[in-house]
């Protein structure tokens, strides 16, 4: 059953909060919201994501992640007993006052001895994040190419396209598939760009439309606008040459 707490106005400029998500620092309120009296409650991603988050779209692997965040920071203790897990809000007591404490009936961490063990943030990093962890392997080259593809489009144009959205990254991974290089798909941005930046075309400087197949061919085989003139030409014209 949830109670009222308060919040220390010192909350907000502690150093372990200022590493904290946005999330996590919800998901530590929402935890002392649902915690017995003693700062004892159920550390079951699936109760906390009922009790804390039933409007938002989590995964129970997010909150778990959380939960060792918040534990890697000391703020609270993750701890099993008899195959039931349990947090502990580090302080509770020193934050909350509680004129008439209800009775508890979660056991606190030292309340089993020997028998309550206390998760570790490791302990919740699954087997393939620990190999991944161990080994470190590199991103992909394909998706290594396609981030710097969309990284360069933003330079150029001062936009903020976002490379994790599957609109932004799909004709540029289809354009990479067929063989094409990133230099040409930075020539492509680079053609386009200096012909629309500033022009109501401006609006067209985007990865669909830079990338999409039936456009692309004709981007790359396009020559500068502002393609230097050669000595010769210029004595034709009277020019100066541009180097």
């Amino acid at each position: 059953m949830a109670r009222k707490r308060m919040i220390d106005p010192n909350f907000w400029r502690d150093e372990k909060i200022a590493k904290c998500s946005y999330m996590e620092r919800l998901l530590f309120q929402g935890l002392w919201t649902f915690a017995e009296d003693s700062g004892v409650g159920r550390a079951s991603p699936l109760l906390i994501k009922a009790d804390v988050f039933p409007y938002d779209t989590l995964r129970e692997a997010d909150i778990e992640k959380s939960l060792a965040k918040l534990a890697s920071l000391s703020l609270i203790t993750l701890y099993e007993i008899a195959g039931q897990r349990y947090y502990h809000v580090i302080n509770f007591k020193k934050h909350q006052v509680i004129n008439k404490p209800s009775q508890c009936y979660l056991p606190l961490p030292d309340c089993y001895g020997s028998s309550a063990v206390v998760v570790t943030p490791e302990d919740n990093i699954s087997e393939e994040e620990d190999n991944i962890r161990e080994g470190e392997p590199e991103i992909p080259e394909h998706e290594k190419n396609i981030s710097d593809v969309i990284d360069y489009l933003n330079q150029k144009t001062g936009k903020k396209y976002d490379g994790n959205i599957s609109k932004n990254r799909e004709h540029i991974s289809g354009r990479l598939n067929e063989g094409r290089t990133v230099a040409e798909c930075r020539y492509a941005i680079d053609v386009k760009c200096e012909e629309w930046l500033g022009t109501d075309f401006e609006k067209n400087l985007n990865p669909v439309t830079l990338f999409r197949p039936s456009n692309f061919d004709r981007y790359i085989n396009q020559k500068p606008k502002a393609r230097a003139d050669s000595p010769e030409d210029a004595q034709k014209t009277g020019k100066k040459t541009i180097l």
